[in-house]
């Protein structure tokens, strides 16, 4: 049913956003990986991947800057 499924994406989207919030990037990235797989198209989805992909590097980059 398309009704539910889109009900479970925007859940979905939901959670990831939280736990980006909270810090939890890989558990984040797996729900939006879950989306995209229900949704390949799904912009907010992909966009959110994105954006892990550049807070992870941020990480990263403070880590190298700290040494």
């Amino acid at each position: 049913n398309e009704s539910n499924k889109a009900k479970k994406i925007e859940k979905l989207l939901e959670q990831a956003e939280l736990l980006v919030k909270q810090g939890l990037l890989e558990k984040a990235k797996g729900k939006y990986e879950y989306v995209l797989r229900l949704d390949e198209t799904n912009e907010k989805a992909k966009q959110g991947l994105i954006n892990i992909q550049n807070l992870n590097s941020q990480v990263i980059g403070e880590k190298i800057d700290k040494r």
